[in-house]
């Protein structure tokens, strides 16, 4: 699931029973050895598979599948040893962990879709195919884009000399400033006496 196949997906795919596997997911207890060995089987076929993404609902459920297996700290398939990850008693390998964070900096999803891209092979790619690449959906890395890209322009602007503060960079002579960003202007200089 860390991948983004949800219950429902391998059930389809995989013929599988989805109830079934949420009752394993719940209680080790109920995994008979049929259940077991078709479990390893899809394991097999699906670890090092993107998930389908064709459809609206294909998305959200692998963007739910993904966003369930953070929370609960899965490893990723990678982070384990075949040979010991059917044993009740394994562990991913020493050295992996969870971040801490749960959610990445917009900087760093926006670095890693440039470096998908780049490198990665999907030169071409639309922005929903590498936010799958990276196990996040595609509101979230256009979320992560754009602030990226407000940030490089405040960078911009405070490199060509425009002051900045708390309240971000203000406009350039002889745009529109939203009533908004001048009433926080004006109270940022009022409390510091100066005229704005």
């Amino acid at each position: 699931m860390t991948r983004g196949w949800s219950l429902q997906v391998m059930a389809r795919d995989e013929g599988l029973r989805a109830p079934q596997l949420a009752r394993a997911l719940e209680s080790p207890a109920v995994i008979t050895p049929k259940l077991a060995a078709e479990v390893s089987a899809a394991y097999d076929r699906l670890w090092n598979a993107e998930p389908p993404r064709r459809t609206e609902v294909e998305r959200q459920l692998a963007d739910a599948a993904g966003d369930a297996a953070r929370i609960r700290g899965w490893a990723p398939p990678l982070a384990w040893d075949d040979d010991q990850i059917d044993k009740l008693s394994a562990e991913p390998e020493p050295g992996w962990e969870r971040r801490s964070r749960t959610n990445m900096r917009s900087t760093d999803l926006a670095e890693d879709a440039e470096f998908v891209r780049s490198a990665g092979g999907y030169e071409g790619a639309s922005l929903d195919v590498i936010a799958g690449r990276l196990g996040i959906s595609q509101a979230r890395l256009e979320k992560a884009l754009s602030r990226q890209r407000s940030a490089e322009a405040s960078e911009r602007e405070r490199e060509a000399g425009w002051p900045c503060d708390s309240n971000g960079c203000p406009q350039k002579p002889g745009s529109a400033m939203t009533s908004g960003r001048l009433s926080a202007r004006l109270s940022v200089t009022s409390t510091r006496g100066e005229t704005p």
